[in-house]
């Protein structure tokens, strides 16, 4: 494991950690007035585009640095 797979699984952390804030301001600002099922589908989907585009920022890395 080198450092760049490190940084990769540092930021995943980061943005989970910034998801469950999110779920959290959502939660206090809007409270009973969201479903809980909505809630948790915007969340879901908001991880789902940042990790698709951390991947491709660490692909796009990993080709302009190469694998050493």
């Amino acid at each position: 494991m080198n450092y760049i797979d490190v940084l990769f699984i540092v930021n995943l952390i980061f943005i989970s950690i910034y998801n469950i804030t999110l779920y959290k301001d959502i939660r206090n600002n809007y409270g009973e007035a969201i479903n809980n099922l909505v809630l948790f589908v915007v969340v879901s989907v908001t991880f789902f585009i940042e990790t698709v585009f951390l991947i491709i920022l660490f692909k796009l890395i990993y080709a302009l640095i190469g694998n050493f």
